[in-house]
């Protein structure tokens, strides 16, 4: 028995999640299936003592209790190093926002807003608005500034594609904000745009509006002029 508590301590790091896949019928403590927990250490008869997502202290039985781990590792390995360094995770700014980052890979059923596999210590079923409140209560600028740096963090992340038209290499960087570039092979920037103001740029030249100003041109309309134009300029430069 000392063995196995030896093996399961290294394998069960405080902080890690379990997640049951059998139910635990406990007169005082039932815990269904999926039921989630956090592991806080492990003691000399085999006990993994932590806290449920649904509240209660009953403690998980090596070789008794079927669970399993659930991998979130960079969120994991997070946790961990703030514990080691003794701060709270759970109060902690930069891991709260990874965790609530790390939500957004979570399916959750649009009618019913519940989730529709477990994450972090919630199992699957729980309601979106109990999780909100969860990190509301922890985050000291609350869930509407964690909504709004999730925004943020898109609308700086390009949309990369490759070009129709041009040599293998060149690329399309789109941003949310209707503005971009495209790059050469070797990942140089050769032109920019901004849709909202209708111009673009060459490298190291002036900006123009496009050709249509100020009538509207969609963002495909204006990468099929461009690369038309840039097709044009590389095959004049290629004769000479």
């Amino acid at each position: 028995m000392d063995k196995i508590i030896e093996i399961m301590r290294k394998k069960i790091k405080k902080g890690m999640i379990l997640e049951l896949t059998s139910k635990i019928e406990d007169p005082y403590s039932p815990k269904e299936k999926g039921s989630r927990f956090m592991a806080e250490y492990i003691d000399d008869a085999g006990q993994i003592h932590g806290k449920w997502s649904d509240g209660g202290s009953i403690a998980l039985i090596c070789g008794k209790d079927d669970f399993e781990i659930v991998e979130m590792n960079e969120i994991s390995s997070l946790y961990e190093k703030l514990i080691k360094a003794g701060e709270d995770p759970e109060h902690n700014e930069t891991f709260l926002e990874q965790l609530w980052e790390s939500m957004e890979d979570i399916p959750m059923d649009p009618k019913s807003e519940k989730l529709e596999q477990g994450f972090w210590m919630f199992p699957s079923g729980t309601p979106k608005m109990k999780i909100w409140s969860w990190f509301d209560e922890r985050y000291p600028y609350g869930v509407i500034k964690l909504l709004n740096i999730v925004e943020m963090k898109k609308e700086a992340t390009p949309f990369i594609s490759d070009s129709n038209i041009l040599p293998a290499g060149w690329k399309w960087r789109h941003y949310c904000d209707g503005s971009g570039s495209l790059c050469t092979p070797d990942g140089n920037t050769y032109l920019s745009y901004d849709l909202e103001t209708r111009e673009y740029m060459f490298a190291n030249m002036a900006w123009e509006f496009f050709p249509d100003y100020p009538e509207h041109m969609s963002r495909d309309e204006f990468v099929e002029f461009a690369e038309k134009l840039i097709k044009k300029k590389l095959e004049g430069e290629n004769r000479r």
